[in-house]
């Protein structure tokens, strides 16, 4: 039994470390910079501290499907990075042996390389596996003290309404770039991610959280978490990201059918979906009707669909790279020797992230991790037969699975943070709560939000200032 208990001043410190990390990642432009993740990562390192102090949950995160499945992606990506004989090399991977022979042609021919064709960018991608690594043994200690969870809901809802009121702060300056800065200018609406794609894959992920908030609260906190939830929905479509205002939409049809499936006396689940596809809809014509409407108006125009033609090369990457993949992170390297489209037009990824995992990973490593996922979203689909607001949850993993089929969102932090606590919260069984009352639930949300928000200004200023220096 998990009795003993930290103090209630450090219990408090770690809880808002560890939300000022889940704030910070979005701020810190998603995540994009290769600059990020140490800043990002240092708010949990130092929450991490200060719970390691505490006793052992009785549910440990690596016994859950989602810590496996970043324990063999960590594993992985490790072993691409070592240095093989080239004797070695060639018979695990030779097409990589052939391309650093190319690539080195004036020095001769490479006596030790890694198996991936990019280190550099592989071992970015080490460390941010390591991020989401110590984020999730922060967040399992976390949700081991009563109120963990809501708490953790509450920090991922707010982080989706401060980037979206950024959004209508920075369009009603007339500011077109992430702080004015950042990325290349945009017509309508911007917050804090270059990638408006990406940016609509974080917003819609919130909005369906702070859905599950209204699920779950009564009084005037319903009503305020279903004004963030439209408030970052609307986001999703002031963004004009096509896929993700389709994954959106898809994923509250989702929502409204599993409420449905469970023939519940009250109908407050579809008129809640309906009130906030209603409201975020009303926003968004609101601020830019026709240009929402144009978009999703020429789905179908020649050119929409180019992010498909990028699969066509992937037969020939599985066979070239059988055991163990390119190198997570590599592909920018890789897709100029595959390109089949006659566009100069060159791409960092496959636009298509499970895709990505077999390219990367090799195909068995690849669909190991895919089942791993899908096995971990298969327990938060049965752990929402007992609470209601959990379908809310189940519904914001559909919406990024669909629209990681046609964009990469889960490689910035700032996605991929939120979607894996969302993993392991639908994981986490109820009866891994203590039964003695915890500090987490002497928490005051206001005091909790007032001291991630301090942390969270101090490490995105310090980044930014970073970011500025050096140009």
């Amino acid at each position: 039994r998990y009795h003993r208990d930290m103090s209630p001043t450090r219990s408090r410190t770690a809880l808002v470390l560890l939300l000022a990390t889940l704030f910070d990642a979005p701020l810190a432009l998603g995540g994009a910079s290769p600059q990020a993740p140490p800043w990002i990562a240092l708010p949990v390192i130092l929450a991490l501290a200060l719970l390691l102090v505490a006793p052992v949950p009785p549910t440990s995160w690596a016994s859950l499907w989602v810590g496996r499945a970043l324990l063999v992606m960590l594993g992985t990506a490790a072993v691409q990075l070592v240095p093989l004989p080239r004797a070695v090399l060639g018979v695990v991977s030779a097409k990589a042996l052939e391309l650093r022979d190319l690539a080195s042609a004036a020095d001769g021919p490479v006596s030790f390389a890694p198996l991936s064709l990019d280190p550099a960018a592989t071992a970015g991608e080490v460390a941010k596996i390591l991020l989401y690594s110590l984020t999730l043994i922060a967040a399992a200690r976390v949700l081991s003290n009563r109120g963990g969870t809501v708490a953790l809901l509450r920090a991922i809802a707010a982080s989706g309404v401060l980037i979206a009121v950024l959004g209508y702060v920075q369009m009603a300056l007339d500011v077109h770039q992430p702080y004015g800065h950042f990325g290349p200018m945009r017509p309508l609406y911007t917050a804090t991610f270059v990638n408006l794609n990406h940016l609509a894959g974080f917003l819609g992920l919130t909005s369906l959280v702070a859905l599950a908030l209204v699920l779950r609260e009564r009084g005037w906190q319903r009503w305020a978490w279903g004004a963030a939830a439209a408030v970052c929905g609307s986001g999703v479509f002031l963004s004009l990201s096509r896929g993700g205002i389709l994954a959106f939409v898809l994923a509250l049809v989702v929502l409204a059918v599993l409420a449905a499936a469970r023939h519940l006396g009250r109908r407050l689940e579809t008129a809640t979906v309906l009130a906030v596809l209603l409201g975020t809809a009303g926003v968004a014509t609101l601020f830019a009707y026709s240009r929402v409407v144009h978009e999703l108006w020429t789905l179908s125009d020649e050119g929409t669909l180019l992010k498909a033609e990028i699969w066509r090369p992937l037969p020939s990457m599985l066979r070239d790279f059988p055991f163990l993949g390119i190198g997570r992170g590599a592909f920018a390297t890789l897709y100029p020797h595959y390109k089949a489209l006659p566009h100069t037009l060159t791409f960092t990824h496959l636009e298509n992230e499970w895709l990505q995992l077999l390219v990367d990973f090799g195909p068995a490593v690849g669909i190991a991790l895919l089942a791993l996922l899908a096995l971990s979203f298969a327990r938060a689909v049965r752990q929402a037969r007992e609470r209601r607001w959990r379908l809310a949850l189940v519904a914001a993993l559909v919406f990024v699975a669909l629209h990681n089929l046609m964009d990469f969102s889960l490689t910035l932090p700032a996605v991929a943070l939120q979607a894996l606590l969302l993993l392991l919260v639908g994981e986490w069984r109820a009866e891994a709560a203590p039964v003695a009352e915890q500090a987490t639930s002497r928490l005051r949300w206001p005091r909790a939000a007032g001291g991630a928000t301090l942390a969270t200004l101090l490490v995105a200023g310090s980044y930014l200032a970073t970011r500025y220096a050096i140009g």
